[in-house]
């Protein structure tokens, strides 16, 4: 759909407005703060002396986190509306 609006309007097709913009702010706001919360995880499993591993799968376990909470928000923000 979105290629034959682009082919029928390639203008129109590509622009956003003020609440693509804000839902866009919100969902990373949302998924920035699940990474910074495991970023603080890593600096505890540092501080205790954990094995590598386990400090590399926390960051990784962060970051996928991140994503996927900040894409649901985002999600969620178009379904239901900034509130």
């Amino acid at each position: 759909m979105g290629i034959i609006a682009g082919m029928r309007d390639p203008e129109g097709a590509t622009t956003t407005d003020i609440r693509d913009r804000d839902i866009s702010r919100m969902g990373d706001r949302v998924g920035q703060s699940f990474l910074v919360i495991a970023g603080l995880g890593v600096i505890v499993l540092c501080a205790l002396g954990a094995d590598l591993f386990w400090i590399a799968h926390t960051m990784f376990f962060g970051f996928a986190v991140s994503a996927i909470t900040g894409g649901v928000a985002q999600l969620i923000a178009y379904r239901r509306g900034l509130v």
